[in-house]
């Protein structure tokens, strides 16, 4: 099965195939996944032009030829990893990929927008195509260890880096992967959502529709790991120390070999809706934000 890499401006669009090929040794099954073709997408898009080069060769060591449209990916290969992280381009990526019907995996962000992530879910059911999206932390062990152990949970206290970048809409691009682990836990049913910023930092406070709440902690001043407490019958306290890349690299193997979606659309449609809110939250000074009020803003 060929796999299409779409977007360079990122670590993932070889460490995934690389991870998939260290599975392979251990696992025939994933050996039937190869990645011949990739579009590296647009420089002035880029979140990270910096890294393109450096990608680049990369891709080069892994038999990576790079094909000059997202079309001519389209038409030869017959499955994709999105990787460009700018999520302003996904919708338009996506119009051209999810007609296809083959499967696609959008890298995070899903979208910048809420209604962009709502816009690709519709295009995916519209044409029956098998589609998910995730953050590698989502599937971190000590995080998964953390959740089977939780009983009855209420709450989620989670921590990571929150730098902005000027293709990011703040809070969105890297705060994605703490959301993520909210979520996790949390499941969909996000209601309001509220933000306290500061340049150093934020705080985004969630309301579900059943009461619970959970509060991402993002920061941008010596901020480098991940982690957080689950609060339920006990709280329970995890460090995302974990190989979240093998994990997360298991998954897409799955779902390219046998159609396994490990998140469902409209679970990560609200993580952008969550985060959607938070930033539209911050540009009203801090006051809440219904989720569906984001779209309107």
């Amino acid at each position: 099965m060929k796999i299409g890499i779409v977007g360079f401006d990122t670590s993932h669009s070889y460490v995934f195939p690389q991870k998939l090929r260290a599975l392979a040794e251990t696992d025939p099954r994933y050996a039937a996944l190869e990645f011949p073709l990739g579009w590296p997408g647009d420089p002035a898009t880029a979140v990270h032009p910096e890294i393109l080069e450096g990608t680049r060769k990369e891709m080069d060591a892994l038999g990576v030829r790079p094909v000059d449209s997202l079309d001519a990916l389209v038409r030869e290969c017959d499955g994709f990893l999105l990787e460009n992280v700018n999520g302003d381009t996904h919708l338009e990526a996506a119009g051209h990929l999810l007609p296809s019907g083959k499967p696609v995996f959008i890298d995070k962000p899903l979208a910048n927008t809420y209604a962009d992530a709502l816009a690709i879910q519709a295009l995916a059911e519209q044409h029956g195509t098998p589609v998910w999206t995730a953050s590698s932390l989502r599937f971190e062990p000590n995080l998964l260890d953390a959740l089977e152990r939780s009983v009855d949970i209420q709450g989620i206290d989670a921590y990571g880096p929150a730098p902005y970048f000027e293709k990011g809409r703040g809070i969105v691009y890297y705060g994605i992967h703490t959301a993520e682990m909210i979520f996790s836990a949390m499941g969909p049913g996000i209601e309001t959502v509220q933000t306290l910023w500061h340049e150093d930092g934020e705080i985004v406070a969630g309301r579900w529709k059943d009461g619970r709440m959970a509060v991402l902690r993002g920061g941008r001043k010596r901020v480098n790991a991940f982690g957080g407490v689950i609060h339920g019958e006990q709280s329970i306290a995890f460090s995302a120390t974990g190989d979240f890349y093998a994990a997360m690299a298991r998954r897409l193997g799955d779902f390219f070999l046998d159609g396994t979606c490990p998140v469902p659309m409209a679970e990560s449609v609200e993580v952008i809706g969550f985060l959607d809110a938070a930033v539209c939250s911050r540009e009203a000074g801090g006051r809440p934000i219904g989720v569906r009020e984001a779209l309107e803003q």
